[in-house]
């Protein structure tokens, strides 16, 4: 029964940290919850051999996951598996503790030290390497509803008028729109052909991940992925020869 009880808690914990391992690559928002989820499937694994290596491996990231999930918009139909997974490792973990009682302190000390100093090596790399910010400036043209040179998508969208900026990349035409009456009224009173368009572009490891528009025309439209401007949800892309094409460098 005691083999038994902690073959079951270790694929508990097993189960939710792949599934909170692939949530975290799909859609985390940075590298370090990546590690924590990793710690997490090693912890289920080890809770084949002992649980007090797996209480040991388990809570220092449930420890720290559990607050900060709270804090983001989770509470929804789509966000129960990931709360289901965070809760069923945080119980199983807490359950194991409780059952290896005072052998934690000698044979899972070493293992929440461990896991401990990976998780902050984890934070580390993520605070140094990932989520880095550069503005880049480009001078780009621009059109309003139905001016939209290149007829991509609705004039307006939740009462907010499209405006399009767009500029050549060699071949191609990268554009953006923005449904924005207040960025539209903005060019429309300047009534200049051209504007200077400013992109947040971030960064991991060297690689671009994403970006957004951080201005237009001196106009702050997000800052840091937090919108400014009210707007209804944009797009952007790039076509060559009237076809969509691969993505503009920014």
């Amino acid at each position: 029964m005691k083999v038994a009880g902690r073959i079951l808690i270790s694929l508990l914990v097993l189960g939710s940290g792949i599934y909170l391992l692939l949530a975290f690559v799909l859609g985390a928002p940075s590298f370090w919850w990546f590690i924590a989820g990793l710690l997490i499937v090693l912890a289920g694994l080890s809770g084949f051999f002992s649980l007090a290596s797996m209480a040991g491996f388990a809570l220092p990231p449930l420890i720290v996951l559990t607050p900060l999930v709270m804090t983001l918009n989770v509470w929804n139909r789509e966000s129960a598996p990931l709360l289901i997974a965070l809760g069923l490792a945080f119980i199983s973990a807490a359950f194991s503790l409780i059952l290896c009682g005072k052998n934690f302190w000698t044979a899972g000390r070493n293992y929440f030290i461990a896991s401990s100093i990976i998780l902050a090596l984890g934070f580390g790399v993520d605070r140094t390497f990932t989520n880095k910010v550069k503005v880049h400036g480009f001078e780009m043209n621009w059109a309003v509803g139905s001016g939209d040179p290149m007829g991509t998508g609705p004039d307006s969208k939740e009462g907010q008028k499209k405006v399009v900026i767009y500029r050549n990349d060699g071949t191609m035409t990268c554009y953006d729109a923005i449904y924005s009456n207040e960025l539209a009224n903005h060019l429309q009173r300047l009534q200049k052909p051209v504007v200077h368009v400013e992109y947040e572009v971030f960064y991991d490891f060297g690689k671009d991940r994403a970006y957004n528009v951080r201005s237009i025309e001196g106009l702050l439209i997000t800052k840091q992925s937090h919108p400014v401007l009210r707007t209804a949800e944009g797009f952007g892309g790039a076509i060559e020869n009237g076809n969509p094409s691969g993505a503009c460098t920014h």
